[in-house]
């Protein structure tokens, strides 16, 4: 087996991730990159915590263990990117995807869970706007690189409606 053959291993794609466009997307100020991930999970204490499984380098985890613990964090601090299970007290997560979408727009948004049937998908990709929906047993480096890919997709989304306000305001002036 040649070695573009080979699947990658776990240093590999840590290796990949710490070097990826997740870390160039900031442009010049590349080596200050700094971004934040908010994972909603009560999962069982058996499996293993989505916080960790898309730990990675330039990509800070909080975690939260419901609902309303998220609500609370994004009115308290930055968050680029929210990864929340379906299965949660209270609100489920796609409900609580869909505030998010309505409050805080520029923050990306992927659902995960269990079993999801059609309504929920269909729920979180048109209500919610989500950019991804992952079974809740999808493994830690396909996690990872799902999260990475809908973070790059709400970095250039925000960088996008930054320049078009920016070209507003300067074709307001003249």
């Amino acid at each position: 087996m040649s070695r573009l053959e080979k699947p990658p291993t776990e240093a590999m794609i840590r290796r990949r991730l710490s070097r990826s466009t997740l870390i160039r997307s900031a442009g010049a100020r590349a080596h200050q990159a700094h971004f934040v991930c908010l994972v909603v999970d009560h999962g069982p204490s058996d499996e293993p915590g989505l916080a960790q499984a898309i730990e990675v380098e330039g990509l800070e985890v909080v975690t939260a263990a419901s609902a309303h613990e998220a609500l609370r964090i994004l009115a308290e601090r930055r968050v680029d990117i929210v990864v929340a299970e379906e299965c949660l007290p209270c609100i489920p997560g796609s409900r609580l995807l869909e505030t998010i979408h309505h409050d805080w727009p520029r923050v990306g948004r992927v659902l995960v869970g269990r079993d999801l049937g059609p309504d929920i998908i269909i729920q979180a990709v048109n209500r919610a706007r989500v950019q991804r929906v992952l079974p809740r047993r999808t493994p830690a480096v396909t996690l990872r690189v799902e999260v990475e890919a809908a973070l790059n997709e709400t970095l250039l989304a925000r960088s996008d409606s930054e320049l078009r306000d920016s070209a507003s305001r300067r074709s307001a002036r003249v």
